[in-house]
């Protein structure tokens, strides 16, 4: 018994990180950067730089000026696969400090 299982570690090996196997190799699992309140082309850049996809979901509500992160999914800090898509929900970009109106519906391309 003390054999087999000898025999199973050595061809599995251990690993304090998770890795992951994909069509290129192995790959270990990257964090979900923080991009709430982070302007939209920001936002996207800094998912992209984690080797994640960024898709955005736009407020409904037009805005004349830019758009800012008001929500993420999966949140910060969590562990994903290379390439895994993260929902960047986006709110019209009003000014530091300035509450937005509240934005119940999303959209799949920019209003």
């Amino acid at each position: 018994m003390i054999i087999i299982l000898l025999l199973l570690l050595a061809f599995f090996g251990l690993s304090s990180s998770p890795t992951y196997t994909t069509g290129l190799g192995t790959a270990t699992p990257t964090r979900v950067p923080n991009v709430v309140g982070v302007a939209a082309p920001s936002a996207e850049r800094l998912v992209r730089r984690a080797g994640l996809v960024p898709v955005e979901r736009w407020c409904a509500v037009p805005s004349p000026g830019g758009y800012a992160v008001a929500r993420q999914s999966p949140t910060a800090g969590s562990p994903l696969h290379p390439g895994t898509r993260v929902r960047l929900f986006l709110v019209p970009a009003l000014g530091q400090g300035v509450r937005h109106p509240p934005c119940n519906s999303f959209v799949g391309s920019q209003p």
